[in-house]
């Protein structure tokens, strides 16, 4: 495909005009710059400077725009604890004032480990 290039051990990193950056690695990959996206595949690692620290099986992502979709179930821990759901999104939220959303959905289980 024109435009479009595959590759093992991939690295990925999104950072945002709010600050926060976003780390994504994985086994094998796809950039499709004539698609405008990344897709991640086999065991994806995503952390952020937010905190969070997650794992699904696979990730697609936009490159003109902060929009990453989980491909299936994600699991990993937050600020506030564990999390196990079934899809995971994560979107910009507000482009004025650089906010962005962390949509966990589809069974979600969260189990609460507040701070000392």
């Amino acid at each position: 495909a024109t435009g479009a290039a595959s590759a093992r051990a991939l690295i990925v990193r999104y950072e945002t005009t709010g600050g926060l950056k976003i780390d994504l690695t994985s086994k094998t990959g796809r950039l499709d710059d004539a698609k405008g996206e990344v897709i991640l595949r086999d065991g994806v690692t995503i952390k952020t400077s937010s905190g969070f620290d997650m794992v699904t099986d696979g990730l697609d992502g936009m490159l003109d725009r902060t929009l990453m979709v989980s491909q299936g179930k994600v699991t990993g821990t937050g600020p506030i604890g564990r999390i196990d759901a079934g899809h995971m999104e994560i979107s910009r939220l507000d482009a004025e004032t650089g906010d962005y959303l962390l949509i966990f959905n589809q069974g979600v289980k969260l189990v609460y480990q507040p701070e000392d």
